[in-house]
């Protein structure tokens, strides 16, 4: 993991490295995404109900896609938070302290991204498994097992998306960067609202879009801000 202390903080920002850590942030996104849409290309069936909906989405999905899912999922998620340094770096020019919560909440994206994503495509499994040997016990098989195994670390996972998103917005809109504070946008958080735009359409792409919202916002935020990142380096706004 590429650590940041106040010492570097204080010697200037290696904007050379941030632009090569966003770079391949971007990269490792894209490859999370195609991994989320590869599981989560369907359509909901007609006549389902409460959570049986999202089920239902994956009951053609084969084991091979399920495996091959998890496989890119397990090594990109965890790539693009260990690239989210590059961003903990913009934040440690001025907010050391804020980049130290900030690069916590990213280790443990980092552990817990691979796991959450493998055991999402475990219950998925296991639903269409025993979905094909009796379709009255296939949802309530596939939500224990959610409960006792991909909730815990889904939890925390997400604790820590939401902080290390209320860190970049609030460093970045109260202009303690480099970047102006309409930077403040260029935040994976965004990439909720296309998941709930997205939840709205009933169709293979925008499911499988919606299931990859993280990378999404990851792109969105790794891209706008290395596009920016020469202006900022210049302080040409």
């Amino acid at each position: 993991m590429d650590d940041i202390t106040t010492s570097e903080a204080e010697r200037g920002m290696d904007w050379k490295r941030v632009r090569l850590l966003l770079t391949i942030g971007i990269a490792a996104a894209v490859v999370a995404l195609a991994g989320d849409m590869i599981l989560s290309w369907g359509k909901a069936r007609t006549g389902s109900v409460g959570l049986e909906i999202v089920f239902s989405r994956y009951l053609d999905v084969s084991t091979e896609r399920t495996f091959f899912s998890a496989l890119i999922g397990m090594i990109a998620i965890p790539a693009e938070w260990i690239c989210a340094s590059g961003i903990c770096r913009i934040i440690a020019e001025s907010e050391p302290e804020k980049a130290n919560l900030y690069r916590f909440c990213t280790y443990a994206m980092t552990a817990l991204g691979g796991v959450v994503h493998v055991a999402c495509c475990a219950s998925v499994y296991i639903y269409n498994t025993m979905y094909a040997i009796e379709q009255e016990t296939a949802f309530w098989e596939a939500m224990k097992y959610g409960v006792y195994f991909l909730l815990p670390a889904a939890a925390l996972y997400m604790g820590a998306f939401v902080t290390a998103a209320v860190v970049q917005i609030r460093t970045f809109a109260k202009s303690m960067t480099s970047y102006p504070r309409w930077c403040a946008v260029f935040s994976p958080a965004l990439g909720f609202l296309l998941f709930l735009l997205f939840g709205l359409i009933n169709a293979p792409l925008f499911n499988a879009l919606g299931a990859g919202w993280i990378s999404l916002g990851n792109i969105w935020a790794f891209a706008g801000l290395l596009a920016m990142s020469r202006k900022a380096e210049r302080g040409d706004f």
